[in-house]
């Protein structure tokens, strides 16, 4: 492996781990028994549909949102009746911005503050 090509790969881990630490409880396993759950939903996307529900379940949350471009992919009767709405990335941040603008700041400060240096 030549040098630029090792210390680009030693960057990507670093970045995936930065990102790992910083989500935290964030990260999703113990999905797979809810997939079925999903079978109208796109099956390229039905594992995120059943993170979804791991997600509200762990947390306690009422309802929880998953951001994504392809809100096509997703049955929006099936995840309804576990709970699971799909909001556009621009729709989400919108609300989020106008519900808690100096949380949302605040956080993606300390996202910023967590990212590894820039590779040399």
């Amino acid at each position: 492996m030549n040098r630029l090509s090792r210390q680009s790969q030693l960057y990507r881990n670093a970045t995936g781990s930065a990102i790992d630490h910083a989500a935290g409880d964030a990260l999703i396993g113990r999905y797979r028994r809810y997939e079925r759950l999903f079978p109208e939903t796109d099956a390229k996307d039905r594992h995120v549909a059943a993170a979804a529900v791991t997600a509200r379940k762990r947390s306690g949350a009422d309802i929880v949102t998953i951001v994504t471009w392809n809100l096509k992919d997703f049955d929006r009767k099936e995840l309804a009746a576990v709970r699971v709405v799909t909001e556009t990335p621009d729709a989400f941040l919108c609300r989020l911005l106008a519900d808690s603008q100096d949380d949302v700041i605040a956080a993606f400060m300390r996202m910023r503050a967590n990212l590894p240096p820039a590779a040399a």
